[in-house]
């Protein structure tokens, strides 16, 4: 709740901020002990970040309150990966609501307000089997979520080079200010539901083993948005946490 709340404030940026940093932790196959330490690093800076769980089994009621009573968000991370190449939307639809039926069951989570799929899967289909490139979009708005995160900065091993940007300080936002904006069909219909754009990325970084590249790719973007004061909505997708910021802050 508390990521979706943020970006429904973007428009109007409280009080004098240029800047705001949203952060996000993809569950993946992973036990909460593995990323309790990534929890306390974030919460002892008193800042707030979103879980997406791909395994209802690996992570446990307890360990969800006392996060989520902390004002971390927990929610869905929808493995659709078996249709990676051709999702339909029949099967896409029964995989969000399936993992939304075992986040209420297990730990009386009620409502997804953003989400990110394993592996940024996206329908591009509607109900009848009809091209539509705003179909996943408008199958999470019939779910209830509020805000997609399957967006992020990647273009490694493009025949392009790095065309979305220089690594590091020099990395831009590809979407000019990075901020959130609500998605459009092709009627130019707005829907109901944010875009959100990963611009921090960790798998860009970690496949060149550049720690220090995705540190600078933050700060380089904070800095010229405060520098000068152009008004820039940060997300940093971070599943490696605690081994980049604590090294290099």
């Amino acid at each position: 709740m508390q990521l979706y709340e943020t970006a429904a404030k973007i428009l109007v940026f409280p009080d004098t901020l240029k800047c705001l940093v949203t952060l996000t932790n993809d569950g993946e196959d992973s036990k909460e002990v593995e990323f309790e330490p990534q929890f306390k690093d974030v919460d002892s800076k008193e800042a707030k970040m979103a879980l997406y769980i791909k395994e209802t089994d690996l992570v446990s009621k307890e360990w969800v309150s006392t996060w989520s009573n902390k004002g971390f968000e927990v929610a869905g991370h929808f493995d659709n990966t078996r249709q990676a190449r051709n999702p339909d939307w029949k099967t896409m639809d029964s995989v969000i609501k399936d993992l939304k039926a075992k986040l209420k069951n297990k730990y009386g989570i009620t409502k997804i307000h953003t989400v990110v799929n394993h592996w940024f899967v996206w329908c591009g289909r509607d109900s009848s089997g009809v091209c539509d490139f705003a179909a996943q979009a408008k199958l999470e708005v019939n779910n209830g979520i509020g805000m997609d995160i399957n967006y992020a900065h990647y273009d490694n091993n493009s025949n392009q080079g790095h065309f979305l940007g220089t690594m590091g300080t020099g990395q831009g936002n590809y979407t000019a200010s990075g901020l959130v904006m609500k998605f459009a069909d092709e009627s130019g219909a707005v829907l109901n539901i944010y875009q959100h754009l990963n611009n921090v990325y960790d798998q860009q970084y970690m496949e060149h083993k550049d720690s220090l590249g995705f540190y600078n790719c933050f700060k380089g973007l904070m800095n010229r948005s405060l520098n000068n004061e152009v008004y820039s909505y940060i997300s940093v997708k971070l599943i490696i946490t605690n081994i980049i910021f604590q090294k290099h802050l």
